[in-house]
């Protein structure tokens, strides 16, 4: 007897509030299996049968694990497959100000779970990127003026997860 997950396949992140599928397959067949479900942790009952599916609300990390016993009591389980809930980052405001023609860039940009923050900061106009780096900080100041024209900022705010949230905003330079 073996098991075979066909999903998840792999350790995986969603963000709180989705639902993800859990599916198992028994070979050569489930006739000779007494019991089989899924265990997700921090769950009261395990969940039966070969497939279910769970709502995760709750941010965190999740074990899961199928397993499928005989009729004589063996137990057989799956690997564990690794779950990470996380919420989206939240980006709120940009502001530009201008220190002796310098131009400094702040933006509020938070995470829910206390997470660190990680910001691409790209500074463009209409025919070139000028900037485009990664920053730890909430703030950039450019240290020279810009030249007339139109620009554009983007701010993206990335997770240890990997969710992104982005500011926009466009201006034209004196």
């Amino acid at each position: 007897m073996s098991i075979k997950i066909l999903s998840p396949l792999r350790d995986t992140t969603i963000l709180a509030g989705n639902s993800m599928d859990f599916e198992a397959e028994i070979e050569p067949s489930i006739t000779n299996i007494g019991n089989f479900y899924w265990s997700i942790d921090s769950r009261a009952r395990p969940y039966p049968g070969l497939r279910t599916k769970e709502t995760f609300d709750s941010t965190g990390i999740y074990n899961a694990k199928f397993y499928a016993v005989d009729f004589l009591g063996d137990t057989l389980s799956s690997k564990n497959v690794t779950i990470k809930v996380s919420n989206m980052p939240v980006c709120d405001s940009l502001s530009l100000e201008i220190f002796y023609g310098s131009p400094i860039f702040k933006w509020n940009c938070y995470d829910l779970d206390n997470d660190k923050l990680t910001y691409t900061f790209l500074l463009k106009n209409k025919n070139k990127t000028i900037i485009n780096t990664v920053l730890q900080e909430n703030s950039m100041q450019l240290g020279y003026a810009l030249p007339n024209d139109q620009w554009e900022v983007r701010i993206t705010a990335t997770n240890s997860f990997g969710f992104k949230a982005e500011l926009d905003s466009a201006w034209s330079a004196p």
